[in-house]
């Protein structure tokens, strides 16, 4: 009895001396608790997996083959989240610049599930993809702005639209400028009614009160917002010049009816319990800077692939150079933006983070950091501007998984080098980021941008083969891109490759009448580009202008299995099907 007592006892002296196993350490970090503020001092973070496990207020000795992190000095946040981006068409040249800068989740406002699809395979084949909350296709009225969304012009196609989307996986669905109270209202009824929120833009023909009665659940870019400050006859007047064309004059009598009084009284009438406003700032700031050399000279620019900066001159965006209003009434409407976001935050209005990226002068990534610096310039203290990229966004997104330092959280967090709640800036000057339980050092993110920037230096790959198309050497083009792909990525850029391929083959098909080079051309697209609904649709059409039903109907069926709720294709099936 005495040797068991014994034994027991130097189990329990054992036990009591040696560490609990973790997979990550980082030890004798401060901890900026997003719900109170306070800063938590001298803790030791636990991570196993993809999960905070422990936060211990003592020292742990790590176990053979722990990682360990010294956070001396360092404060550490959770991963930023930006809650409105355009992801989807260029993801292999923003993930990295997102990760190096914090931003560890995105919620995409313009879906297509093929590729959400894509980046869940890479993510779990081990590449650091960051986490995305999606929408559906974007959804709008008639004529539709963009002509790749969806137009719905009546209650019975929204709401088919609508299941469509849940069915194929969004998250959410996003409204857009165009519709029709009829159909937002369904669209709210029906989403609401399936457990998804919709968001996006206040349509034109919703007053935005009316948009968060229906259970609008976020609203971007200030949207309707500007309407409240205004009285209806003088409304009315700037309707009348929009409709003519006179945009600029409507401009300018914006500006001069805004009262800032009756738009805050309005607001502090109204229930925003329910609400999340997202005023993507930077973008905002960005098309009405879009003359300003301040921001045409900004080095980060040469982050970014000439593909996405191509639309933010002047003359691509507004038609033309002459179109652009003066940049000093751009700048007033800018701070009428501004004034707007301060009556916001003093009328304690829900607000998220998000970027709009890549629109003018929305760099994914550096961008966010700008974002929050305006929201504190606007009155926010640097903690609420910091809860707009964390523990807001888990309020959005329902997701008790994300948004904060605490244990049974996700593991995606970043450590930064000086304290944010001091100084917002704090949150440029990362040491590490952590990406569910995966941590990337100074090094590493630096070694991303490094390579971010090269990537964005290559030529565009259509130089290439624009000219061996031309000089008739088609075979040698398909060989090359269907063997020796990759090495052709280490010197050519090949976001454009999908399109270039596309207009190649509609070149030849309509153009030079030579369906088998079409046809070539097009399967090859197909197989560099499986997830793509477009090369399909395409591949589709060729056997169309063909005669050739049979093949057209199992290709456009293809892409529709791609993505279910494309309008255009369902109605071309429709025709074709017996």
């Amino acid at each position: 009895m005495k040797k068991l007592t014994l034994f027991t006892l130097l189990g329990w002296i054992f036990f009591a001396c040696s560490s609990p196993s973790h997979d990550l350490l980082i030890t004798n970090v401060n901890v900026i608790d997003v719900v109170t503020g306070e800063v938590l001092p001298n803790r030791t973070v636990a991570i196993d997996g993809d999960e905070i496990t422990a936060i211990y207020n003592k020292t742990i000795k790590p176990s053979k083959g722990t990682e360990v992190v010294d956070g001396t000095d360092k404060y550490l946040i959770p991963g930023l989240w930006d809650m409105h981006v355009h992801n989807n068409w260029n993801y292999e040249d923003t993930n990295d610049l997102m990760l190096a800068n914090g931003i560890t989740g995105a919620r995409e406002m313009w879906g297509n599930m093929a590729i959400l699809r894509k980046m869940i395979e890479e993510r779990a084949a081990g590449k650091p993809i960051i986490d995305i909350y999606s929408a559906g296709v974007l959804t709008d009225g008639a004529p539709k702005i963009w002509p790749s969304s969806a137009e719905v012009t009546d209650p019975t196609a929204a709401e088919a639209l609508v299941r469509c989307q849940v069915r194929a996986g969004a998250d959410f669905i996003k409204v857009y400028s165009r519709l029709d109270s009829a159909c937002f209202f369904t669209i709210g009824k029906t989403a609401t009614e399936l457990g998804v929120p919709f968001s996006g833009h206040v349509p034109e023909a919703v007053p935005i009160f009316d948009a968060l009665a229906a259970g609008m659940l976020t609203s971007e870019h200030l949207y309707g917002l500007h309407q409240l400050g205004i009285s209806e006859q003088e409304n009315k007047q700037l309707d009348s010049l929009f409709e003519v064309g006179n945009q600029f004059e409507a401009f300018r009598r914006e500006l001069k009816f805004f009262n800032s009084s009756v738009m805050k009284e309005k607001l502090q009438k109204s229930d925003l319990s329910k609400h999340w406003f997202s005023p993507t700032m930077v973008t905002m700031r960005g098309f009405r800077s879009m003359q300003d050399s301040v921001f045409t000279s900004d080095p980060r620019i040469s982050y970014l692939p000439n593909y996405m900066t191509e639309d933010w001159k002047p003359r691509r965006t507004m038609g033309s150079q002459r179109m652009m209003p003066s940049l000093a009434l751009m700048q007033q409407l800018y701070q009428n933006d501004f004034q707007i976001l301060t009556i916001l935050i003093e009328s304690k209005a829900q607000i998220i983070a998000g970027t709009d990226y890549p629109n003018p002068w929305a760099f994914p990534g550096f961008s966010m950091h700008d974002e929050l610096e305006i929201y504190v310039q606007a009155g926010m203290t640097p903690l609420q501007a910091i809860q707009t990229a964390t523990l807001n966004p888990a309020k959005v997104m329902n997701n008790d998984r994300i948004g904060s330092v605490e244990k049974g959280r996700l593991a995606s967090l970043v450590l930064l080098n000086s304290n944010p709640l001091e100084d917002i800036n704090a949150v440029r000057d990362i040491e590490s980021v952590i990406l569910r339980g995966k941590i990337f050092n100074r090094v590493e993110l630096d070694d991303m941008l490094a390579n971010a920037k090269r990537k964005a230096a290559l030529p565009d790959v259509m130089t290439l083969l624009g000219p061996m198309a031309e000089e008739g050497k088609l075979d040698e083009l398909l060989d090359l891109l269907e063997t020796k792909l990759d090495s052709l990525s280490e010197h050519y850029h090949l976001a454009s490759l999908e399109y270039g391929l596309n207009g190649m083959g509609y070149q030849s098909m309509n153009g030079e009448k030579d369906a088998e080079s079409a046809q070539e051309i097009f399967a090859l697209n197909t197989r560099l580009f499986p997830h793509s609904q477009n090369v399909w649709d395409s591949y589709a059409e060729c056997f169309l202008m063909q005669g050739d039903t049979t093949n057209a109907v199992e290709y456009y069926q293809k892409a529709l299995d791609i993505y279910p709720c494309n309008q255009v294709i369902e109605k071309r099936l429709q025709v074709l099907k017996p």
